[in-house]
């Protein structure tokens, strides 16, 4: 499958290589697809559980083969015998085993010379999954696998020590900004959250005991539209950085521009307006001078009236 894919076990393993620095695997490097020892080729605990998250996350058909007690090829031309049965080496899912744990819902077991017994496994209680990564593992004196027992052991421990908490829900209003250059001079946005951040916290704490900084913006100009980044919320958690990023709740319209329409319309305007002027002002004189002319042959009637009888 390697070579289908990549063309060569070694490129094959790069890509691998790049796949685990994109997840954040800092202390990984792959030389093989299968695992077998090599100097160059190694990875720790923190690591293998990041890979197994993001595949437990990711691919439902990750979920459903890890969960396999066992599986079963079907007989072909080639073969024709019903005895190819599998069985899944993780004896925390397999009932009948001394190291049955019912909350597992899966994992993979490991082993190498140098390695020893190795098992990263997965368990879930409730609303609560907890993965466990155990590394170098042997038997111990009663010659029970140690891995196992560690495993049981770290699930039970983390079930009964840690709880989930709700630090944010989605759209949660972390604060309103003024918006400049808007249509609306009193324009306001708020910005809310783009997702949960839910995390397990010992069960003795409690969120307000975990302090949060709020990243924004320096200025915010319209337009703006909603779900623009507006910034970020972060949380440190046992020395883990939580970050949810903060989004506009809407849109808010920019001061529209000016165009030459609106350039000619305040021209037209004001054109208008001076000719009502021109037009009372000259009405205003008509009327004045029609008033003075009257007021004129009045009096040279009166004066003709007097001295002329």
């Amino acid at each position: 499958m390697a070579e289908y894919i990549g063309g060569t076990v070694s490129n094959f393993a790069d890509m691998m290589n790049k796949k685990a620095l994109e997840l954040g695997c800092k202390d990984t490097h792959f030389v093989n697809p299968n695992g077998l020892h090599d100097d160059n080729h190694y990875s720790c605990a923190h690591d293998i559980t990041i890979m197994y998250k993001y595949a437990y996350d990711n691919f439902e058909d990750f979920r459903r083969i890890i969960s396999l007690e066992s599986c079963s090829l079907p007989t072909s031309e080639k073969y024709e015998k019903e005895d190819r049965v599998f069985k899944n080496s993780n004896k925390l899912i397999n009932p009948s085993s001394l190291y049955f744990y019912d909350k597992c819902n899966g994992g993979k077991t490991g082993y190498t010379k140098e390695a020893k017994n190795c098992l990263v496994s997965s368990a879930s209680s409730g609303d609560i999954t907890l993965i466990c990564t155990v590394l170098g593992g042997s038997q111990d004196e009663s010659n029970t696998s140690q891995r196992y027992k560690d495993t049981m052991l770290l699930f039970d421990k983390g079930f009964e020590s840690f709880s989930q908490a709700t630090f944010l829900s989605k759209g949660t209003i972390i604060k309103k900004i003024k918006v400049e250059n808007a249509k609306d001079e009193n324009a306001e946005v708020s910005a809310i959250t783009s997702g949960d951040l839910i995390v397990l916290i010992d069960k003795d704490s409690s969120v307000s005991d975990f302090e949060s900084i709020t990243t924004l913006k320096d200025s915010l100009v319209a337009p703006v539209f909603s779900g623009d980044s507006l910034g970020k919320i972060t949380y440190d958690i046992y020395g883990i950085t939580y970050t949810v990023g903060l989004i506009a709740d809407k849109t808010i319209e920019e001061i529209p521009p000016i165009t030459a329409w609106d350039i000619l319309k305040v021209v037209l305007l004001i054109l208008i307006v001076i000719i009502l002027i021109v037009v009372i002002i000259c009405f205003l004189n008509v009327s004045k001078h029609k008033k003075a002319k009257s007021r004129h042959l009045f009096n040279v009637k009166r004066y003709n009236s007097r001295f002329h009888k």
